[in-house]
């Protein structure tokens, strides 16, 4: 278990799948809107 090996702070909350990930029009992660999905809250 990865609890077992791993610091508490390593250790992710939630796992959460995505079909693709969210891009900018110039094709890098649009990270605010990962941690919106990630917070559960709807986003475009």
């Amino acid at each position: 278990m990865v609890r077992r090996r791993l610091a508490g702070y390593k250790v992710p909350r939630a796992i959460v799948l995505l079909d693709r990930l969210p891009r900018t029009p110039t094709g890098k992660l649009e990270a605010a809107a990962v941690r919106r999905i990630a917070a559960g809250e709807q986003g475009t």
